[in-house]
C-alpha cells in the first residue's frame, strides 16, 4: 500500500466516523422502535453492523437486549458478529428492558 493510499483511507475513515454517530443513533432508535423496514434500510445504504461505539456495544447487542428478534435475523444474516466483546457484558446479554 503507497504511503498516498494509506492517507486516503485514513481520510476516509475519519470522515465515515465524523457522520457515523448519527446513523448509529438512528439505527438505535429504528431498533427502539421495533421498525424492522428502516432497519434493513439502512443495512442495504451499507451500515457497517459490526462497528462498535466506545464501549464496545454494537447494533446486535442492542437489537439482542431489546428482544427484536427480526432485527437481529437481519443483522446476523448481513453479517453481524455475535463475537464481539465489550466492556459491560451486561448490556447484551443480561439486563432486561
Amino acid at each position: 500500500m503507497s504511503v498516498r493510499s494509506a492517507l486516503l483511507d485514513s481520510i476516509l475513515l475519519t470522515l465515515c466516523h465524523i457522520g457515523y454517530t448519527d446513523i448509529y443513533d438512528d439505527v438505535l432508535e429504528a431498533i427502539e422502535r421495533s421498525d424492522d423496514v428502516r432497519v434493513k434500510k439502512f443495512i442495504e445504504e451499507g451500515f457497517d453492523v459490526n462497528t462498535q461505539v466506545e464501549d464496545g456495544q454494537t447494533a446486535l447487542m442492542y437489537a439482542a437486549w431489546r428482544r427484536r428478534l427480526e432485527i437481529v435475523e437481519a443483522l446476523i444474516g448481513a453479517g453481524g458478529s455475535h463475537r464481539s466483546s465489550t466492556e459491560r457484558p451486561s448490556v447484551a446479554c443480561c439486563r432486561r428492558p
